[in-house]
């Protein structure tokens, strides 16, 4: 065989497929359904477009999903993961997110292991409500002003205005602070924290 022959054959062969894509998993199950009902796996092959190795290995319980092939080598379980992603969403609420650097003694208090250089991007894409922001610096004055005193008299002068003027509620609107810099204007150091992907500010005290 020639080199060239060779180099075609490679460039013709299907990319790899994902078994875990919900489609594929669906493909597999009507076709091991048709084998069931009298199709041969050649038959099921070329209509579900899946490798006739494939569904005999499925059809006879021989193989399992690539997520689950791999457990085993996963820092951490399922269970362990929620737990961290909790605790991520949790301090970054309170103002304490958590950084790159400061997440691998956190995952050694999790699972007693210390992740490797490339396990946050899996686990990023593991978790697709935890996104990596830059942080900014709250201003003291913002913080002191947000307590139970002052936010109850800002609602009752509120509602008072709203009362006097019989305004109607489908005429309130919530604005956002446009224009308005945070942070007080002082410079972030550039570190990037884990917060929850619906937020829009990461802010660290």
């Amino acid at each position: 065989m020639t080199k060239a022959k060779v180099y075609r054959q490679k460039g013709n062969r299907k990319s790899h497929t994902n078994y875990d894509n919900p489609d594929v998993i669906q493909r597999i199950k009507q076709a091991c359904e048709d084998i069931t009902n009298g199709s041969t796996y050649a038959a099921a092959s070329r209509k579900y477009d899946i490798p006739e190795g494939t569904l005999r290995n499925h059809y006879n319980g021989r193989t399992q999903s690539r997520k689950k092939a791999h457990t085993h080598q996963r820092l951490m379980d399922d269970s362990q993961e929620k737990v961290l992603v909790d605790w991520m969403m949790f301090l970054a609420v309170t103002g304490h997110p958590i950084s790159r650097t400061t997440l691998r003694p956190k995952c050694v208090e999790i699972c007693g292991k210390l992740p490797g250089k490339t396990w946050i991007w899996r686990f990023l894409k593991r978790h697709p409500e935890v996104n990596l922001k830059k942080g900014s610096g709250l201003d003291p004055k913002r913080a002191q002003a947000f307590n139970y005193a002052e936010v109850k008299v800002y609602f009752e002068k509120l509602m008072k205005v709203i009362q006097e003027n019989n305004i109607p509620w489908e005429n309130i609107y919530n604005m956002d602070e446009k224009g308005i810099q945070l942070g007080g204007g002082r410079k972030g150091d550039g570190q990037k924290y884990f917060i929850s992907h619906e937020e829009r500010g990461c802010y660290v005290l």
